[in-house]
């Protein structure tokens, strides 16, 4: 039997935990792209294969699976969402002179010769963002966010650009990645009475504020919410509670462009007619198209050919012409949509033209002897970010471990005293015990006489049914026919 020679790739995303939501389409839209390109003829002639592993929504677990896909020789990965999770990768991918497609909007600051940032950056989405809501909702900004390294910087961004513009920030909530609760949120939101609601929230919890938003009757005509990591995915299984609220990304489902409508198409096709699209599935989607076009106008998978070659590359796509800047970024339409009784998004506003990435926030534009000094201080900003949800995570799982070990020995405790108590009731009837040589009565340790089983029974679980033996019977009754005719045994 002859085996087709496979080239093999890494999809790395959460399968399990928090982020699955969000990150289960990515993969279904990675498969897509493979099989299409399988199709075309693959890569180099040979069939293109995914091994697909699970990030589980944990940094720690990312690495480690970015780590066991190197250990097969499977060095080019697609993947991960939040940036605590590229982070990680990050590190792995440098070590080994893999390469990671990265198909998320993050915060920038950052620009490693390993990864490719095919998301948008800080002045390709948060930006236009906040400046549409200052022109077209109002001033006074609430933050809410997942705590983690994207959220924090981005509120970095917001607060300053909301001030310079003469708003203001009303007060801004962190809650851990996977948090239900809003309550807390919701009242101090009432409280201040914001024009919008910017949310950096990620992964499930998205769906449990806007359930909770609906459930208290605050409804998007009175309190708007701007989000930046809500899509079409998220929207399909809460679209009534969504209605009304907006949207800030670089690629809907319903732009209207020939190469989307083949796309969306497909997608469709492929996936189930109920299913929608977003702008990370149609990155994820795209990202691998353009990496099998290097790969095949190169004549090599080697990370480091794709690297000097990718820039070269154009891709015709549904996000728009894509083309890898030298700094590693792809330049993205900005768009701002609101969400319809359907589930989709209408487009209410989108940039001129493709907006040029600028990850060191415009840094780059400029002529100053110490830029790299700079550079080296502002990786350090996230850094020192990412660091901290790290060690705070750390922290919680301590404490978690200790509270569980805590209660491990309390329960333990209880039943030591319990055992204890059962030994000291069995001691009391073990051993010399006083008993009457002519009434057999035990005297209690109070120097009273107790009937025997009176005595066993205080002391222990046994319990006693009175009878007569055959002995006694005859002393009692004499040797009766009717005892012998029944043949009762007492």
């Amino acid at each position: 039997m002859i085996t087709k020679k496979i080239v093999r790739i890494g999809i790395l995303h959460s399968l399990t935990g928090t982020m699955s939501i969000s990150e289960k389409p990515l993969v279904d839209a990675a498969q897509m792209a493979i099989n299409e390109i399988n199709q075309s003829g693959g890569v180099l002639g040979k069939q293109l294969k995914a091994e697909i592993v699970d990030g589980a929504s944990d940094p720690t677990v990312f690495a480690r699976q970015a780590t066991a896909l190197n250990e097969k020789n499977i060095n080019t990965l697609f993947g991960c969402w939040t940036s605590a999770s590229r982070k990680a990768v990050k590190k792995v991918v440098e070590g080994s002179g893999g390469q990671l497609w990265y198909p998320i909007q993050y915060e920038g600051l950052e620009q490693s010769p390993n990864i490719f940032y095919i998301g948008s950056t800080l002045n390709q989405q948060i930006e236009p963002a906040v400046n549409w809501c200052m022109k077209s909702l109002g001033r006074k900004f609430y933050l809410i966010a997942s705590d983690y390294v994207f959220p924090r910087a981005a509120n970095r961004l917001i607060r300053s650009l909301v001030h310079q513009k003469g708003g203001n920030i009303a007060d801004e909530h962190y809650l851990s990645l996977g948090a239900t609760n809003f309550d807390e949120v919701l009242a101090n939101i009432r409280k201040h009475k914001p024009d919008v609601v910017f949310n950096t929230l990620n992964g499930d919890s998205n769906i449990a504020f806007y359930k909770q938003m609906a459930d208290h009757g605050m409804l998007a005509k009175d309190w708007p919410v701007m989000a930046v990591s809500v899509s079409e995915s998220e929207i399909a299984s809460i679209v009534k509670e969504m209605h009304g609220h907006f949207f800030c990304w670089g690629y809907f489902q319903t732009v209207d462009t020939p190469e989307n409508h083949v796309f969306v198409k497909a997608f469709k096709q492929y996936n189930g007619k109920k299913r929608v699209t977003s702008d990370p599935i149609a990155t994820a989607y795209s990202q691998i198209h353009l990496w099998a076009n290097t790969v095949n106008k190169t004549g090599s998978i080697n990370p480091e050919d794709v690297r000097k070659n990718v820039f070269e590359q154009s891709l015709a796509s549904p996000l728009g012409r894509l083309i890898v800047n030298r700094n590693h970024h792809v330049s993205r339409w900005a768009r701002v949509g609101q969400a319809s009784k359907s589930g989709q998004i209408k487009i209410l506003w989108q940039s001129e033209q493709q907006i040029e990435p600028l990850p060191w926030l415009g840094l780059e534009k400029t002529n100053l002897s110490t830029i790299d000094l700079i550079r080296e201080a502002l990786a350090g900003f996230t850094q020192s970010i990412d660091f901290s949800y790290r060690l705070e995570k750390e922290i919680d799982e301590r404490q978690l471990i200790e509270e569980k070990l805590q209660y491990s020995n309390n329960e333990l405790e209880a039943k030591n005293n319990e055992l204890k108590k059962v030994l000291a009731e069995l001691k009391k009837i073990s051993g010399l015990l006083p008993i009457c040589a002519k009434c057999k009565k035990i005297r209690d340790d109070s120097g009273y006489w107790n009937q025997i089983e009176i005595y066993i029974e205080k002391h222990s679980e046994a319990r006693f049914s009175h009878g007569l033996c055959q002995e006694c019977s005859d002393d009692l009754y004499g040797d009766q026919d009717w005892y012998k005719k029944t043949k009762k045994k007492i």
